[in-house]
């Protein structure tokens, strides 16, 4: 007993550290992504829907071969019964036995079971696209939550840089102070800067938390508030997307994307179904065949001698083959009413088609143009920045010199600060709405 709780114990352990390591090690990119993959629920459950379809069309192609069935039937009769071997009625017990074995194959029906095998086959490509543009979706939720991650540690480091540079300003004044240069309005203004500084912090590392609750959340794992996440080599080097007109990115996508694949597949699936309603307007050809025996033990052959088992079923061994030919005359206009609403499903799968392909364009003419917006405020944001900089580089010389005040070296400051905020979100903003025209174009990277 004390071994089995030591190595229960330690496959425990195990078990618990294999847990683990997903949530306290380095994450990348690629393993969040991977990570969210196999643990989201709607994925599962299309890769599941998936796998039905495929019986479904396993079985759909199953009709088309012979259907066999065979029969036995053991019996005990006792009283007034019919004897089968001369059909005459005797008052007795007897055991009586039954074999057979029968068979059918549809010859014409319309192409109904082979419209159906068509079916079932569009059915389940389109959700092999379903699951896919599941994987796609999750996908790039995940990039975007993990560049957001990246995005608020960026501000949350810019701003540690700026308390550093206000401390720094705050022990120059003590100095100052010390000497009985310093004013203490100057003082006061950079303590309470200084003050700001931290509270800024504070916040940023809230949303810090925030965005990594995101994250984990689409990974469906347990949040690590102490995960450390890797930086993409694409943000080291921020390759700038080639203008590409909409129509062109249009295009790719109707090419590429899952969700519009999945569509037409489902359109087609609907047409088919009406043809596979409409067959039963039309005769249905069957042919059958049946092999067939019998035993009782009351046989006896004509001097009185038992007939042996074997002996019966040779004897009583029969067949029979023919056509069944099933002619519809009225149903209660049920093949109609099913002929009817298999055409408006249709129509709906055909609107449902257009529907998607009109809000991909119009996705797509949004996502184009917040990322020119993007790129361009980035851009001007720089050259925002770049200017604020040399004002600082400025004030810092006045301000040490004792030829500026406080606080229009704080209004300054802030301004630069202010402005480095801005710029790192601009920088994420429009590397989010590059990776969704890179989705849109098939070729969603990490």
């Amino acid at each position: 007993m004390k071994q089995i709780f030591i190595i229960s114990f330690l496959f425990l352990s195990v078990f618990v550290k294999a847990q683990d390591a997903d949530t306290t090690s380095d994450f990348t990119l690629e393993k969040c992504v991977q990570m969210a993959l196999r643990n989201n629920v709607d994925i599962n459950n299309s890769a599941f829907q998936s796998q039905q379809n495929k019986a479904y069309h396993t079985q759909a192609q199953a009709a088309l071969y012979p259907s066999v069935s065979g029969s036995i039937d053991h019996s005990l009769n006792s009283g007034r019964n019919i004897n089968s071997q001369n059909n005459t009625y005797s008052t007795q017990s007897f055991t009586q036995a039954n074999y057979g074995l029968s068979a059918s194959v549809p010859i014409f029906n319309a192409f109904k079971y082979r419209n159906n095998i068509k079916k079932t086959d569009l059915d389940f490509k389109a959700s092999q696209y379903d699951l896919q543009n599941e994987k796609d979706q999750i996908t790039l939720q995940v990039i975007v939550a993990y560049l957001n991650v990246l995005n608020q540690q960026d501000q949350l480091e810019n701003y540690k840089q700026q308390l550093l540079s206000t401390q720094a300003q705050m022990n120059h004044l003590d100095s100052m102070n010390g000497a009985g240069a310093a004013k203490p309005d100057d003082i006061a203004n950079m303590q309470g800067q200084l003050s700001g500084n931290q509270i800024s912090i504070v916040q940023q590392e809230n949303a810090v938390k925030d965005a990594k609750i995101t994250l984990f959340n689409l990974m469906n794992v347990p949040v690590n508030i102490d995960a450390v996440l890797e930086r993409p080599q694409s943000l080291t080097d921020i390759q700038l997307a080639e203008n590409q007109s909409v129509d062109d990115i249009y295009s790719r996508s109707l090419q590429n994307l899952p969700m519009i694949k999945e569509a037409e597949l489902q359109e087609q699936s609907a047409y088919k179904y009406v043809q596979i309603n409409k067959a039963d307007y039309y005769p249905y050809l069957q042919f059958g065949a049946s092999i067939a025996t019998t035993f009782t033990n009351t046989a006896t052959d004509s001097y009185g001698s038992k007939i042996g088992y074997f002996n019966q079923l040779k004897n009583n061994y029969g067949t029979s083959f023919g056509l069944s030919l099933n002619i519809p005359i009225f149903n209660g206009l049920q093949t109609r009413t099913n002929v009817k609403i298999a055409k408006i499903l249709a129509a709906k799968a055909t609107f449902n088609t257009k529907t998607v392909k009109n809000n991909l364009k119009s996705n797509i003419v949004k996502a184009s143009s917040d990322a020119d917006a993007a790129l361009s405020a980035w851009q001007q944001q720089q050259k925002q920045v770049d200017a604020y900089k040399e004002l600082m580089r400025v004030d810092e010389i006045k301000f040490n010199a004792g030829a500026m005040n406080a606080t229009d070296y704080l209004v300054d400051k802030t301004k630069l600060e202010q402005a480095e905020i801005t710029l790192i979100v601009d920088k994420y903003t429009y590397i989010f709405n590059s990776k969704i025209l890179s989705y849109y174009q098939g070729d969603l990277s990490f």
